[in-house]
């Protein structure tokens, strides 16, 4: 039911929130999908962003008492994610009232965690439009 938009997702480095803390060609990235998000929405102004932001949990279904405590860092750090994100397409111009903000922790990976080569992508902010009130209405 949502409606995610076709751009790379925003990659953090671990325990960062800094569009550059996963190296320069990262960086180069996370802004190329932050400047291509800007440019939807030059086009279709009337719809919304929600910004969601994640985290890898190392201890996701290995020690349940460990997750909790991980899961105690990683909120506010995948809220400050999604806020750095924010900021990026505000930044940019994006009106600010437009742009929503979620974070989840390490609850919701996209690549195993104990997957040593790929769990970086679990680090991530996702772009997810949202659509005017109209366009609800016809659903």
């Amino acid at each position: 039911g949502k409606l995610y938009i076709a751009v790379p997702n925003i990659i953090f480095g671990a325990y960062k929130h800094s569009l550059d803390s996963r190296g320069p060609e990262m960086e180069r990235r996370n802004n190329e999908s932050i400047d291509k998000v800007r440019e939807i929405y030059r086009r279709y102004p009337e719809h919304g962003l929600l910004l969601e932001g994640h985290a890898l949990n190392i201890y996701r279904g290995v020690d349940e008492k460990k997750e909790a405590a991980e899961e105690e860092i990683l909120v506010p750090l995948t809220r400050r994610r999604a806020q750095t994100v924010r900021d990026a397409l505000v930044e940019r111009g994006m009106d600010t009232q437009k742009i929503e903000i979620e974070y989840f922790g390490g609850t919701q990976p996209i690549a195993p965690v104990r997957d040593l080569e790929e769990r970086w992508k679990n680090r991530r902010v996702e772009f997810i439009m949202k659509m005017n009130e109209e366009e609800r209405e016809e659903e």
